[in-house]
């Protein structure tokens, strides 16, 4: 089975992405986070409640339906965009060895931002707030005592909400980059320039031509550029000002956590 996998932190339009490959593709399944969506089982992993080789037999049990289904409706050109794939990539390697991999990065900033004002469903109130990275969040997120040796491990109760999603984009991204350096079947792709109206089109043409899709385009360009005209999951307020009027405090909290990683990916600190 020919297998794309689409990785990022998450707020990088990945289900935007799926949705896309859908409606412009043909005789390829696309899915976006399908269940199980391998959030448990890969913070597990992260924080040793699992063994690697225990990880990697939930993930293939946990798959096997999938393929099965695939098999049954003879389609073997299966696209995945998914971030919890983050914890679990030595295991995924070993699942799919032919797989092809495309990352999507996004400035850290942002990432912030928007995962600020991500909206979820309260445990406590039934209610959708804005509850991402708090003790209310309906899952509990990698956090820095969950990782031994870690800076911000004894820190963790003290510093607030931004740092930890500065925390969390940085440690995510940086578990994504080192499991994909050098891999000869992996990509980076820009979240601005998947976006860009000028660029957007042509990183998709290269995305589609790494995962040897190509031939399987059922659309004219014309009507690529429109569809990528929508943006699904986007965020529409914000509960946190653009990166540009942050607090000199924020900004300085930002780079000490996340800036190194940031000079990485090659965005301006």
């Amino acid at each position: 089975m020919q297998v794309g996998l689409v990785i990022s932190t998450g707020r990088t339009g990945t289900n935007f992405v799926q949705t896309l490959f859908s409606q412009i593709l043909t005789g390829v399944d696309a899915r976006h986070e399908p269940r199980p969506d391998l959030f448990d089982l890969g913070t597990r992993r992260m924080r040793g409640e699992v063994s690697d080789a225990d990880a990697a037999r939930e993930l293939r049990l946990q798959r096997l339906e999938i393929r099965k289904e695939l098999a049954q409706r003879d389609v073997n050109r299966y696209v995945e965009s998914n971030n919890n794939m983050a914890y679990l990539l030595p295991q995924i390697f070993d699942l799919w060895p032919q797989a092809k991999f495309i990352h999507i990065v996004r400035n850290g900033r942002d990432f912030v931002r928007s995962s600020f004002s991500k909206k979820v469903v309260s445990r406590s109130t039934n209610q959708l707030d804005a509850m991402f990275m708090t003790d209310d969040d309906k899952r509990r997120r990698l956090q820095a005592g969950d990782l031994p040796g870690d800076p911000y491990c004894d820190r963790w109760a003290e510093i607030s909400r931004f740092e930890k999603l500065a925390w969390y984009w940085m440690t995510k991204d940086r578990l994504i980059c080192d499991a994909l350096e050098g891999h000869p079947a992996a990509i980076r792709i820009r979240f601005e320039d998947l976006f860009d109206s000028a660029k957007g089109v042509d990183c998709l043409l290269q995305m589609l031509a790494h995962l040897e899709l190509t031939d399987a385009l059922k659309v004219e360009q014309g009507e690529i550029a429109r569809l990528m005209g929508k943006r699904v999951n986007e965020s529409s307020s914000y509960l946190l000002p653009g990166p540009s009027e942050w607090s000199a405090e924020q900004q300085q909290q930002f780079n000490d956590i996340a800036g190194p990683h940031m000079r990485r990916l090659e965005y301006d600190v």
